[in-house]
């Protein structure tokens, strides 16, 4: 009978162990473990990051109505945004021209150097080259006081429709791209 009790107890510690770790003990099990996962990962990384030939900037823009089409600012800012891959809009103001006689959508540079040439700021580039308004279009006017710290203002005219088409083919195009969707022929084989 004395046997019988030494081996049971004998296994009674052997699976004790296991169990005595308690809360505190498994704590620490797994804040080791975190700690090993967080230096490994500063540990290993990629020999060559992939870096952008240029940083990403945003550009504050300001986008009227020039036509006196109702709405026609809201269309267009919600065709621009959110920018492209190298510029980000950040449309702070959508409002109405003092003027509803423009005819043609109009870039205004906020920014650029006033000189004899006029030396249009990078920004204004990205706008207009995004809208396909040629850069010898782009008005340069700047800002006396600047308080929203505008970069570029877009003036929707009466074509403004036309970049707003545009515009929103290209987001379609780039998402389908991105994501192909499935050919519905492969799918219901």
């Amino acid at each position: 009978m004395q046997k019988h009790k030494t081996i049971h107890s004998r296994q009674r510690k052997s699976t004790s162990i296991f169990s005595g770790f308690g809360f505190t003990g498994w704590a620490i099990v797994f804040l080791v473990g975190v700690i090993a996962v967080f230096v490994g990962s500063l540990l290993i990384t990629p020999e060559k990051a992939h870096k952008a030939e240029r940083p990403m900037s945003t550009a504050v823009i300001q986008v009227l109505n020039g036509c006196g089409e109702s709405g026609a600012a809201s269309r267009l800012a919600d065709a621009m945004m959110p920018g492209d891959s190298i510029q980000l809009y950040d449309i702070i103001e959508k409002g109405d021209a003092k003027l509803a006689t423009f005819d043609r959508t109009t870039v205004v540079d906020r920014r650029g150097s006033e000189s004899e040439r006029g030396v249009i700021s990078e920004k204004a580039r990205w706008v207009a080259r995004r809208l396909g308004i040629d850069e010898g279009d782009v008005i340069l006017l700047r800002l006396d006081e600047n308080i929203l710290n505008i970069d570029v203002t877009v003036i929707a005219g009466r074509d403004f429709n036309r970049y707003v088409s545009k515009l929103k083919e290209a987001k379609g195009s780039s998402i389908s791209t991105r994501f192909p969707q499935p050919d519905r022929r492969e799918a219901s084989s």
